[in-house]
Formats: structure tokens, C-alpha cells, sequence
């Protein structure tokens, strides 16, 4: 008990120290690195209903443009609405962000105006919209689970609903959202696309797939259709028996019903496209007839969906044909007559690429047919507007929405009293860019061909050199069979000194064959030269000299040590430290394809001295334990140096901590490693927040630099659904000298990606942050601001 008391009174004793030496955080005004481009918006965007209101249109969308790239939310995503006109024109560009995260939404128009719904926390919310999309009354819960799919008659909507993938009930509600009538569907219904229907009586009507298997027999597959008045008495009525790997879509038009379906069946592999015609009743008027065939069929997959239109005149069939490798294909179309007669003589290409089932809109005269580019990758929304559906294959494609443009994974260097920002912009063909804070910014490798990433940089006495990897895009890019690491020397006043990029490695592809694009890149300076060390494939970690000249001296790149079976290490840094080079990596046992931590966490970091020359000197192992994945490391004003790291599931400390260890000039330890911080999640989920996937506390990425007093080290913190930059100052000991840690971002901010580097009046942090004003339309962009040094504390004195 006695040593239990005096173990706590010392703890007391060092924390009241330290709270009492803390400095004072003085955090300058937040700026942007450059003015922001418009372009179209990044990550995927999923349309998730069209309507009119006999003059426009009105769209609403799932968007991801706010994703953040260290912990994305894999199934609720943000929903925006933009008026679009008549010739397909989104009337807001960016759109406006109604909600944080839905998992389904649907939209209908009323008499009192549109209705958008969608599913959030296990239930089905309405709310009102005006002619533009903005809320005309506040959202109200009207039923539990997902929802499925919604329509209107003007006066009531009907919205099916049930568990996420398995449709239960269709209900019937008045425009304000009290429920009328309740129907319970056949449970066995499965359908990944639900367009319920409105009849010319005004009731409602849903084709759904039934599938009902005994366990001895195969299962019986029958696309059903339901009717259902306002008064909720339903009927309904099997229309065609269909392999189980089909999906159906159907519609309206001239009192007849038009099924469509894509079959897949095996063996013998085989995929067709079928449609027919029937009353409104569910009697069929026609046969079952075949629009396209194909054997070419590598997988069955029963993802595959038709969707269908009508345009006053013809119905329009619209289908997903894959290519033979699955991933690539196009959206083919055929007009048929309400006859059951094909009016083209082969199907018509809507789209050159593998993207949705079209949604489809009219206002009377004008039809809207708006699809997703693409299936499986980043997608946009792609519109026509066409009088008949004759004039569809001609017809201009107009793409929405906009935003400003990507900016991620910001690195900083200074050299006399100019800092060089230098990140990745752009999602599909990236660039990195460079600034000198307060230029405009410069295009170090403009996006093309290959996918540019993991920037870095580094000063020497007279110049930059700006590092990046070059590989092919990931499923998308043509065959590749290397990566290169490439470099551009930049002067100190931010011109490209460089036409063409220095090739400072060029490495047959391995294992993995795409390295993540958040494998750093660590650049370092003995004051002429620089020395380059970066992650490679068949797990390995390199490292190379460019001269300042800008010629790679090094051919043949030397390898740094690392035990058998270890991953590649993804966070090397490297300091001069006046006679040689201090590189610190980390290396980690884990899977590589199951994607978690080690059982038990092991990873461990790893110092070594390189000379001038480039030749490995030694290395040492100076920690494992946790699952860490970056490290920071600096040079403090005496030369000696402090490595900075953050750790989840730690066996040898509590869960979820940033440590420190102090290092002598030639990055031996010169003390055990310290817990400068375990943050506990203190924030609420914000309002205007897009909501990431829930972790424990976890530090993708870490930076440390030295303000001419203290260290500060800075982290990205997931937990909570959040993602933020926090920061902490510590002595050259490592230990912390504020009470708790800070935020770096603004208040009511997603950030993430901190980069520091060390100025005359302290700190200059760079970081990624989830753009909310206006002008940047909710997506990453890159900002900076000043850290002031922090008053001196008293030195503490170290317990052990």
C-alpha cells in the first residue's frame, strides 16, 4: 500500500510539473497553400434518385468526395441534392449536403413539393425539399429499418422498407409521414434495385424477385408483382419464372407493363438479356423474348442490373454488359414498342464504361436519363436529356457534380526563410504540386499515365529536391512492369529546376505489386547532396543519393536490414546530423492480405547511420510492441535527437499512446522509451462532420519538428468516427510539456496528414482538411499555420 501511495505522489508530483511548465499555444491564422480549381469531385458519387416537377429536375446523390483517405466510412456516405435543368445541367455544381450519413435514399415529388428519404441508425426519415433542394420542414422518422425504394402519386408515397437487404413491408404515408396502410411483402424477396411504380389509378405497384428453396430441390426464382392501393389491400401475382442469378427491373407506360431481366446461368455459362409485355394486371400479352446473348461469361456474379424507361411513346430497356474480365464493359440500351417489338435492329452503346443502372425522369417533354460512370472505381454521375428516346445514342452527356480539387499527403522543407509545401493533387490522374508558401504553386509531374504519389522533400543549402514514386493505377492503369521512384530539384525561390525528372530508381515489380500510396518517401541533406530512402516491393526498404546536380549517383540502390518476413518498412526518415545520416524505420510482421494488426502486436522500429557516400554503417533495433505505423524523428539544437511514434493495441502500454525516445547524435538511445500522450476520445461527432468508420485510437500518420525550445510532435488521431490533428510539445527527453493535447486543424474540423517543419519563429504546420466553405465544396485541401515557439520551460527532472 506504502509503495502504491509513493508511486502515485510522484506521478502527482511529475504531472503537476509539467502542467506548470507547459508553454502557451499560439496557433497563427489558418491559410490555404493555393486557390482552389474546379473539377469534378473526387471518390464516388452514387445517384440515388431523379424527379421532376413538371418543369425541372431535381437530383439527390450519395457522395464520398469527403472521405478521408486513413479511415473511410465503407457504408454510410453523405447525401446531396442539386436542382438540374432541363437540358441536364446541374443548377448548383457542387451540390448542397443535406445529411452526414445515409445508407439508402430515395426521392419522390408530391403536390406540396419533393420528398426526400433515406435511411439513417436503423430507421426510414422524410423530410420536405423546395423546387431548389433546400429543407422546407424538418426531417421526421416515419418507420424502422432500410429503405428499399419510395414513389408518389402526388397526394401519398409509398416507400418499401425492411432489413438492408431484404425488403419486408410496402407502406403507404401521407406527405407529412403519417403511415396509412402497411402491407407485408413476401419475406423471401431479394432485390439489389427497387423502382416501385405508380399506376393510373393512382395506386402503387413493385415487382420484386422471390426466391424460395426447400433444401432438397433447387430454388424456384419468380419475379412477383405486387399491387397495392391506398387503403393497403394488396394483391399479387407471379409474372416469370428466372434463374437465380437474375435481377428485374420493369415499367409503366400506355397500360402495359414491361419486365426486364438479366439471366445468368451455369452451366453451361451463358448471360441474356430478356424482356415482356404485360397488362397492368400481371397477364402476360406477349412472350418472353431475347434482347442480347452472350457465353462469354468468366463469373456469375447476379450483380448485374437492367433498368428501364418510357418516354410517352417506347419503353426503353437498359442493361450492364461486362467485358470478359468482369472489371470494364459498357450500358447498352433498346427501344421497344408497347407491342413487345425491338424498334433497333441491335442494342445501342449508352456508355463506354461498366456504370449503373440508369434512373430515368420526365417533365412531360423532356427525359432525363442519368447513370454512375462507373461500377467498381470512383465514379461521377453522367446526364442526358433527350425529347423521345430515338435521339438518346446522339444525344450530348453532361457530368456532375463539381468541387475543388483533391489535395493530400502535404510534406514540408525550409531553406532560409522559404518553405516549399509540395502534395499529391487530383484522384484519377494525379500531379504533385510545390509551392513556396505565399507563390503560386507549381506542377512538379503533372497526372497522366501513371498514378503519381507519396510526395517528399528536402533542402540543402541551396536547393530543394522533390521525391515521388511513380506506378500504374491500380486495376485501371495499362501493364507496368516497375515502379520508379523519380525526383525534381526546385530552387529557393520555387522554379523547376529540372525538365525531365531525375530517375533515382527503377525497380521490377514484386510483392506487393502496387505499393499504397501512403508508403512515405523520406528525403534528407548533408547541406549539398541528398540522400533518398523510400519503401520497396518484396519487402525491402531502399536508399539512394541524387547529387546537387541532380544526377543519381547510386545505380544499384542499397538495401537496409530487416529481419526475415517482414513487411516493408512505410515510414523511413531520415536526418543529417553534421557527419553522417540517421534513418529510422518501422517494420511489422503483420499479415499483408488479412488486414489487421499482429496477434500479438509486434512492431518494431529500427535506427541506422548511413555515411555521406551512402554506405550503411550499422543498425539497431531500439523498440517493438504495438502496432505502430510511422515514425517521426528531428535534430534538436545540440544535436541530439528525439524519434516520435504512435502505437494501437500496444501489449506494453495502454492502448492507443504516442511514445518517444530520446536518441544521441549518432541515433543511439539515450533513454527508454516515454508515453508523451494517450488521447481518449473527447469529441462529439460533429454536425457538419462526414462521419469515418470507428476504431479504437489509431496514428496513421506522425511528424515531429524542434521550435528552437521544445520538440512538437504531431499526429493524426482516429477515434470516435473522427479523424483530427492533434499535437503535443516535448523536451528533449521526450517527455510532455503540455497538460494535454492540442488541436491543429480549427475548431468543428476534419483533419489529418500533419506535416511540420522548423522556422525562425517556431513551427510551420501543414495539414489536410476537410474543406466545408463554400468555395472548396467538401473535400480535402491543404492548409497551413503557424506554431509559435513556445516559452522554455524548467527542465524536468526524469523518473525511471
Amino acid at each position: 500500500m506504502r509503495r502504491n501511495l509513493i508511486l502515485f505522489s510522484l506521478l502527482a508530483i511529475t504531472s503537476s510539473s509539467i502542467a506548470a511548465n507547459a508553454g502557451v499555444v499560439a496557433l497563427g491564422v489558418e491559410a490555404p497553400l493555393s486557390p482552389p480549381a474546379v473539377r469534378s469531385a473526387p471518390f464516388d458519387q452514387r445517384l440515388a434518385g431523379i424527379a421532376s416537377n413538371g418543369w425541372d429536375f431535381l437530383a439527390i446523390w450519395t457522395d464520398r468526395r469527403s472521405s478521408v483517405p486513413a479511415s473511410p466510412n465503407l457504408y454510410a456516405a453523405p447525401l446531396y441534392v442539386s436542382r438540374v435543368d432541363r437540358a441536364g445541367r446541374a443548377v448548383n455544381p457542387f451540390g448542397l449536403r443535406l445529411r452526414d450519413a445515409v445508407e439508402g435514399a430515395a426521392l419522390v415529388r408530391t403536390a406540396r413539393g419533393y420528398i426526400v428519404l433515406w435511411s439513417e441508425n436503423g430507421g426510414v426519415i422524410s423530410m420536405l425539399l423546395d423546387d431548389d433542394g433546400v429543407p422546407a420542414g424538418p426531417p421526421k422518422r416515419i418507420a424502422d429499418g432500410y429503405i428499399a425504394g419510395a414513389t408518389s402519386n402526388g397526394r401519398t408515397i409509398f416507400v418499401v422498407h425492411g432489413a438492408s437487404s431484404n425488403p419486408q413491408f410496402a407502406s403507404i404515408f401521407t406527405i407529412d409521414g403519417t403511415l396509412l396502410s402497411r402491407t407485408t411483402l413476401d419475406r423471401t424477396a431479394t432485390q439489389q434495385s427497387i423502382r416501385p411504380m405508380v399506376l393510373p389509378n393512382l395506386s402503387y405497384s413493385v415487382v420484386l424477385k422471390n426466391v424460395h428453396c426447400s433444401g432438397i430441390t433447387p430454388c424456384d426464382n419468380v419475379a412477383s408483382l405486387t399491387n397495392v392501393s391506398e387503403s393497403g389491400i394488396a394483391s399479387t401475382k407471379v409474372l416469370q419464372t428466372v434463374s437465380q442469378w437474375s435481377q428485374t427491373a420493369a415499367v409503366i407506360g400506355d397500360d402495359r407493363l414491361m419486365l426486364a431481366w438479366i439471366s445468368e446461368n451455369v452451366p453451361p455459362a451463358a448471360r441474356t438479356v430478356w424482356f415482356r409485355i404485360f397488362d397492368l394486371a400481371g397477364n402476360p400479352l406477349t412472350p418472353a423474348r431475347e434482347i442480347e446473348s452472350t457465353n462469354d461469361v468468366p463469373s456469375i456474379s447476379g450483380s448485374l442490373l437492367p433498368s428501364a424507361g418510357w418516354d410517352g411513346e417506347s419503353f426503353l430497356v437498359t442493361w450492364q454488359w461486362p467485358s470478359a474480365s468482369g472489371q470494364t464493359g459498357e450500358i447498352h440500351t433498346r427501344r421497344i414498342t408497347t407491342d413487345g417489338y425491338s424498334l433497333d435492329a441491335s442494342p445501342a452503346v449508352l456508355s463506354r464504361t461498366l456504370g449503373t443502372a440508369p434512373w430515368f425522369a420526365s417533365n412531360g417533354s423532356s427525359q432525363l436519363i442519368a447513370w454512375d460512370t462507373s461500377a467498381y472505381q470512383s465514379s461521377d454521375i453522367a446526364i442526358r436529356s433527350v425529347a423521345r428516346f430515338d435521339t438518346l445514342p446522339v444525344a450530348a452527356t453532361v457530368m456532375m457534380p463539381d468541387s475543388a480539387t483533391l489535395q493530400r499527403e502535404v510534406q514540408l522543407s525550409q531553406l532560409g526563410t522559404n518553405t516549399l509545401a509540395v502534395w499529391r493533387e487530383g484522384e484519377t490522374d494525379p500531379s504533385i504540386v510545390a509551392t513556396v508558401i505565399g507563390r503560386p504553386p507549381v506542377v512538379i509531374a503533372p497526372g497522366g499515365t501513371f498514378d503519381q504519389q507519396a510526395p517528399a522533400v528536402s533542402a540543402s543549402k541551396s536547393q530543394y529536391l522533390v521525391v515521388w514514386r511513380e506506378q500504374a493505377f491500380l486495376f485501371t492503369g495499362p501493364p507496368q512492369p516497375s515502379q520508379r521512384i523519380l525526383g525534381k530539384r526546385v530552387s529557393v525561390d520555387g522554379r523547376v529546376l529540372d525538365r525531365d525528372p531525375i530517375v533515382i530508381a527503377q525497380e521490377p515489380a514484386g510483392f506487393p505489386a502496387f505499393l499504397p500510396a501512403a508508403n512515405t518517401i523520406s528525403v534528407g541533406s548533408d547541406g549539398a547532396d541528398f540522400l533518398v530512402v523510400w519503401p520497396s516491393v518484396n519487402d525491402s526498404l531502399h536508399l539512394a543519393r541524387v547529387s546537387s546536380a541532380g544526377v543519381a549517383l547510386d545505380l544499384t540502390a542499397t538495401a537496409l536490414p530487416q529481419p526475415a518476413k517482414l513487411a516493408a518498412g512505410g515510414s523511413p526518415r531520415a536526418v543529417w546530423n553534421g557527419q553522417e545520416y540517421v534513418v529510422a524505420w518501422t517494420a511489422d510482421p503483420s499479415c499483408k492480405l488479412c488486414g489487421r494488426p499482429p496477434d500479438p502486436p509486434n512492431s518494431r522500429i529500427f535506427v541506422a547511420r548511413v555515411s555521406r557516400e551512402g554506405k550503411l554503417l550499422d543498425a539497431q533495433q531500439v523498440w517493438s510492441g504495438g502496432y505502430g505505423s510511422r515514425v517521426g524523428l528531428a535534430q534538436g539544437s545540440n544535436g541530439s535527437m528525439l524519434l516520435a511514434w504512435g502505437v494501437s493495441g500496444s501489449t506494453n502500454a495502454t492502448d492507443g499512446c504516442v511514445f518517444t525516445m530520446a536518441l544521441d547524435q549518432d541515433g543511439t538511445p539515450a533513454g527508454s522509451a516515454r508515453v508523451l500522450a494517450c488521447p481518449v476520445p473527447s469529441k462529439p461527432q460533429l454536425p457538419n462532420s462526414a462521419p469515418v468508420s470507428s476504431f479504437p485510437p489509431q496514428f496513421p500518420d506522425l511528424d515531429i519538428a524542434w521550435d528552437g525550445a521544445s520538440f512538437v510532435v504531431a499526429w493524426t488521431q482516429i477515434a470516435d468516427r473522427m479523424t483530427f490533428t492533434r499535437a503535443m510539445h516535448a523536451s528533449p527527453s521526450g517527455l510532455p510539456l503540455d497538460a494535454a493535447p492540442f488541436d491543429l486543424g480549427p475548431d468543428d474540423s476534419i483533419s489529418f496528414q500533419p506535416a511540420l517543419v522548423t522556422t525562425s519563429t517556431g513551427v510551420l504546420v501543414a495539414y489536410d482538411r476537410i474543406a466545408m466553405e463554400a468555395q472548396y465544396g467538401s473535400v480535402a485541401r491543404v492548409f497551413s499555420r503557424t506554431l509559435l515557439r513556445s516559452a522554455s520551460p524548467a527542465r524536468n527532472r526524469s523518473l525511471h
